[in-house]
């Protein structure tokens, strides 16, 4: 939301008071709109980033963090917009699709028999095999018990 607000433009002119070569120079000038409604219309109105952190309640480190996903370029160099923001926002928030690994905790002692059983020999499978099996068991009677005492309480 907060990105659709945050227009990024190339630095138009360059004032530096050091060399050039020295000093650190913005590539990208910001500047922040709202929409305000006026008379039945919609109105843009410009602010600062000082407003910006009053009016949304954000620290102005946030709003670096936003304008330099807004200002990014890909590899064919067009500008990311506000609209890669917005839709990952949505993606995650409204149909609940996330982006990145799938993560599930998994037993240790699981993942060592899992290994275990990966690199045995034939003699050794059948024994491997039943340990995962009766660690299998152990654990689903846990979880029945923890499921019967939740009901209860």
């Amino acid at each position: 939301m907060l990105a659709a607000l945050i227009e990024c433009k190339p630095v138009a002119r360059r004032r530096p008071r050091q060399n050039e070569n020295v000093a650190e120079l913005h590539v990208y000038s910001y500047s922040y709109e709202v929409n305000v409604v006026r008379d039945a219309a919609a109105v843009p109105i410009q602010f600062c980033t000082k407003a910006l952190v009053s009016v949304f309640g954000i620290t102005e480190s946030r709003v670096k963090r936003i304008r330099s996903s807004v200002g990014k370029e890909d590899r064919s160099g067009k500008y990311f917009s506000s609209q890669r923001f917005i839709i990952k926002r949505i993606f995650t928030c409204k149909v609940n699709i996330a982006f990145g690994y799938h993560r599930k905790d998994t037993c240790s002692s699981c993942d060592r028999v899992n290994v275990d059983i990966q690199a045995a020999s034939p003699e050794q499978l059948g024994n491997l095999v039943q340990q995962k099996e009766l660690h299998l068991r152990k654990a689903q009677v846990f979880y029945d018990c923890k499921r019967v005492a939740k009901q209860m309480a």
